[in-house]
């Protein structure tokens, strides 16, 4: 139990690790489609679909025919790979495929209600293998590399717009997680019956080891739920961005690092829920350990660590979904009307160097004039004063 306990762990802060080094990378816009802006209205969106998605496997699992489950599931599941690897495979297809495209004649939606390219026939035909080995292999190694393959995939396409919104939805999830683990048999219900991958699991006995088990023999693993580690991911992600995006745009050093603290304090965490699952034998809901411990490192270092300036930068930031790379390539100019421009060019430097011959040439006229103006005739000061500053 302690080695599944540590490998579960383990797992869950390399992959929150890995999506906050991720997260500070430039966004694709091809992969923009897939991509989800989660403000108040998003946010509150999430979370109820979440509770009812969850009712709803629930009732499915303890009252409905349990054999049309696992195939809804299945198709469900196979849809969301196919999504991961459109993602994954469109910008390399769309720059290899298409070179020539540019901005001024954008591609063309197959299917347009889908979102799909003709080019992700190739990403689905390539996603065909990995729909054969889920929808045959019941192996937990397998199943777990497919669900750390969904949460990294989960983290990268959701995005919360401000740290108010992601904080909100932290306690939101916290009390949801609570609640649905301590009083009521709905969360273990789910986690135990549903066999999709949606859960990270690993033997319980360390004797009884072997990576032959099925997944669906889920009372010789130990599990830890995806949600425990996509929506702390989120919220990190979050503040990679925000502080990679604060330290270029306002020249502010965020130290110490928040990005790693946050990642520290869900190592914690996981830490403190593992031991409290060891010493009870009854299962946690995570997130009563994580979100305390994300927002209380969080909030201290803004209110205690940084200075006014930075805490305004952190407080004011909005998560802002820019594409930074050009998507295809900008439309070359015609030879012919590069010529023109450099005539045009040449013409126009022409007529600055005429115009600065024409006006020097008036000053030493007059300034001729004056000379002879003041030999022959005798003017007052003044007026000479105000032709000199004239003709100057």
């Amino acid at each position: 139990m302690i080695v599944a306990s540590v490998t579960l762990g383990v797992t869950a802060v390399a992959l929150v690790a890995l999506s906050a080094f991720l997260a500070t990378r430039r966004s694709d816009p091809l992969t923009k489609d897939f991509r989800e802006q989660l403000g108040g209205k998003g946010a509150g969106k999430m979370f109820t679909i979440s509770t009812a998605l969850l009712i709803g496997l629930y009732v499915i699992v303890s009252r409905l025919r349990q054999d049309i489950l696992p195939i809804l599931m299945k198709a469900y599941f196979c849809y969301i790979l196919i999504m991961m690897t459109i993602n994954f495979l469109r910008p390399l297809l769309f720059r290899n495929i298409y070179p020539t495209l540019s901005l001024d004649n954008p591609p063309q939606y197959l299917v347009k209600w889908m979102k799909l390219y003709a080019v992700d026939l190739v990403s689905i035909a390539a996603a065909l293998p990995l729909l054969l080995i889920y929808w045959f292999s019941d192996n937990w190694t397998v199943m777990n590399f497919l669900a750390a393959l969904v949460a990294l995939f989960s983290i990268e396409i959701t995005r919360f717009k401000t740290l108010t919104i992601a904080s909100i939805t932290l306690v939101a999830f916290f009390f949801y997680d609570i609640y649905f683990v301590f009083f009521t048999p709905i969360m273990l219900t789910v986690a135990k019956k549903v066999v999709i991958p949606v859960k990270i699991v690993w033997p319980r006995e360390f004797y009884a080891f072997s990576i032959w088990i099925s997944y669906s023999d889920t009372a010789k693993f130990a599990l830890l739920g995806l949600g425990d580690i996509i929506l702390p991911g989120i919220y990190i992600a979050l503040v990679s961005r925000m502080e990679a995006q604060i330290t270029v745009t306002k020249k502010l050093i965020v130290k110490p690092s928040l990005t790693r603290a946050c990642i520290i304090a869900y190592a914690i965490s996981i830490i403190i829920a593992m031991c409290v699952l060891y010493l009870s034998q009854k299962g946690q809901p995570v997130l009563l350990y994580i979100v305390p411990s994300l927002l209380l490192t969080t909030y201290g270092l803004m209110y205690y660590k940084y200075d006014r300036d930075l805490r305004s930068a952190i407080a004011n930031y909005v998560d802002e979904d820019d594409d930074e790379i050009v998507p295809f390539k900008p439309s070359a100019k015609p030879r012919s009307n590069t010529e023109g421009d450099e005539h045009s060019d040449n013409q126009e430097r022409d007529k600055i160097s005429f115009c600065t011959e024409k006006t020097q040439m008036p000053s030493n006229v007059s300034k001729a004039d004056t000379n002879d103006k003041n030999d022959e005739d005798s003017i007052s000061a003044g007026n000479d004063n105000n032709n000199t500053v004239v003709d100057q």
